[in-house]
């Protein structure tokens, strides 16, 4: 008998609740290892890598305007959680994950490669990359800088 309607408690409803509460835990515990991240059901990766360095970019044409960094695959994608986990969506292709700092050399490299489909029309571009890094108490920053002429070698400024 239910106390608070005074009506017969029905097995049939008890059954179906049970099953209902079961079935969340089962979800709760197995989707986080089969799809990796699924809301609500989550592994809380966030912040658990603490990468020590990473790098951003910025790239300038002939005339001196700043270009998109995603159209070259230098853009930086990081949002508190290690690649690939708890995004939700997949990131678009870059050079480098965070945390990771390529030489000037191979972003260089890079560049040269993307540089004809994406801004046919460009002679030269600047790549400023700063290196941010961690040597114990504080942050300290490097920069460095190449030009690059699409059709030839490349200057690296340091």
């Amino acid at each position: 008998m239910n106390e608070a309607n005074g009506k017969p408690e029905n097995a049939s409803s008890r059954r179906l609740e049970l099953i209902a509460v079961v079935s969340f835990v089962i979800i709760n515990l197995v989707a986080p290892l089969v799809v990796g991240e699924m809301y609500p059901f989550t592994i809380s990766p966030m912040f658990c890598d603490q990468p020590e360095q990473y790098c951003t970019y910025q790239l300038f044409d002939d005339q001196g305007n700043e270009l998109d960094l995603e159209s070259y695959g230098l853009h930086l994608v990081y949002d508190g959680n290690p690649p690939g986990l708890g995004m939700g969506i997949e990131a678009t292709p870059r050079l480098h994950e965070f945390g990771e700092v390529p030489e000037l050399e191979s972003v260089v490299a890079h560049l040269k490669e993307t540089a004809s489909s994406v801004k046919p029309d460009c002679k030269t571009i600047r790549v400023r990359q700063s290196v941010v890094c961690c040597n114990g108490t504080c942050p300290e920053a490097t920069v460095r800088e190449a030009t690059i002429s699409i059709h030839s070698e490349m200057q690296v400024v340091e």
